[in-house]
């Protein structure tokens, strides 16, 4: 289910999803990233750039 995620929100396996095709961050590198805090505002189905 996509979600607004706040800027400070950890992501989680709740709150982020892998797409095709690509263009954003690698599925290569899922966990690297959760755990993680967003450093800004994501609208749903929005692409996630670190």
């Amino acid at each position: 289910m996509c979600k607004i995620i706040s800027a400070g929100e950890i992501f989680s396996e709740e709150n982020l999803t892998v797409k095709r095709p690509g263009g954003g961050i690698s599925p290569m590198r899922w966990d690297e990233i959760i755990g993680t805090p967003a450093t800004r505002n994501y609208l749903p189905d929005e692409m996630i750039t670190l």
